[in-house]
C-alpha cells in the first residue's frame, strides 16, 4: 500500500510538470507570479529524489545528500519542483542504464545554498553549452532523444526568479554537472 501512494504521489508530480510547460506563455508575457515561502530545502528535495528514484524502477541510482539536516531557503516550492524534476529527468533521459545521478544540496557559509545535480551520461559539446539555456536549443548529439528544448530555458527563467544562478560542467561522455546556487534567505523573508 505504500508502495502504490509514493507511485501516486510520483504519477501526480510528473502531471504538474507537464502542466508547468504551459507556464511558458505566462513567463514571455511576463504575467507569472513567484510566490515564495520559508522551506526546509532538505526533506523536500530528498523527496523528490525518492519519487524519481522509484520512477527509474532501478535502472538508474539516485542519491540523494545534503550538508546539514535541515536547510531553510525562501523559495517558491512548485518553482523548485519543476527545476528540480527537469535536471533530474534530464539526468535520467541522458544517462546510460545503471548509470550513477546524485543530489546533492550544500550550505554556504555565506547563507546561499548550492545544488548540484550529476549525471554519467552523454555530456553536452562545449559549443552546445554556450546555448544550453536559450529556448528550442538541443545538442547536437540529443538529436535521437526526444525533447523540445524548452526545459532548460524555462528552468533558468525559473531560477532568476529566485534571484538564484545556474551553470553547467560538462563534456561529451563524461556526463554533467548542474549546479544552482539560491542566495541567502533574509530574515524578512524568514518570517
Amino acid at each position: 500500500v505504500k508502495q502504490l501512494d509514493s507511485i501516486d504521489e510520483s504519477v501526480d508530480a510528473m502531471t504538474e510538470l507537464l502542466n508547468d510547460v504551459l507556464l511558458l506563455v505566462k513567463i514571455e508575457s511576463q504575467q507569472f507570479q513567484y510566490h515564495p515561502v520559508s522551506m526546509d530545502m532538505v526533506p523536500f528535495c530528498r523527496d523528490i529524489v525518492t519519487q524519481f528514484s522509484m520512477m527509474s524502477d532501478g535502472i538508474h541510482h539516485l542519491a540523494f545528500s545534503a550538508s546539514a539536516e535541515a536547510m531553510s531557503a525562501s523559495a517558491d516550492p512548485k518553482l523548485l519542483r519543476h527545476i528540480f524534476s527537469n535536471l533530474l529527468s534530464n539526468a535520467i533521459k541522458y544517462s546510460p542504464q545503471g548509470g550513477e545521478i546524485t543530489f546533492e544540496l550544500q550550505g554556504e557559509p555565506t547563507g546561499e545554498i548550492r545544488i548540484r545535480v550529476c549525471d554519467q551520461g552523454i555530456g553536452i559539446s562545449e559549443a552546445d553549452q554556450a546555448h544550453l539555456f536559450d529556448a528550442f536549443h538541443r545538442g547536437e548529439n540529443t538529436k535521437q532523444i526526444k525533447g523540445t528544448g524548452l526545459g532548460l530555458w524555462i528552468v533558468r527563467q525559473f531560477v532568476d526568479l529566485h534571484g538564484g544562478a545556474i551553470g553547467v560542467e560538462s563534456a561529451l561522455q563524461r556526463g554533467a554537472t548542474f549546479t544552482i546556487t539560491l542566495p541567502a534567505q533574509t530574515k524578512d523573508s524568514a518570517s
